[in-house]
């Protein structure tokens, strides 16, 4: 198999981002607010401490699906690739710093 489809939550996405996994992200909008100081986020784990530790998404199309968007585009591989913005991040969404 060489192409597959990941759908989670945050904890998942964080797990598939440490591995290293990720080549292509499509991310899904709904038009509709929610959250809450304790909402969570997409993409859990460690996350980064300044913009320029972000990981870049090249090659980006949006697509409209009735009233949602979907967002796509590829992982900008940095050197050392992407596991250090998020790591330790476990299935039960708890984080370590081992």
């Amino acid at each position: 198999m060489t192409v597959f489809l990941v759908e989670g939550g945050g904890a998942i996405h964080g797990s598939f981002l440490t591995s290293g996994l990720v080549q292509k992200v499509y991310c899904y909008i709904a038009p509709k607010m929610i959250g809450g100081k304790d909402a969570l986020s997409p993409v859990l784990g460690k996350g980064i401490e300044k913009m320029s530790d972000a990981v870049e998404i090249t090659d980006v199309t949006v697509q409209n699906f009735g009233s949602d968007i979907c967002v796509s585009g590829h992982m900008k591989q940095k050197k050392g690739g992407i596991s250090g913005v998020y790591r330790n991040c476990r299935r039960d969404g708890n984080y370590s710093e081992n």
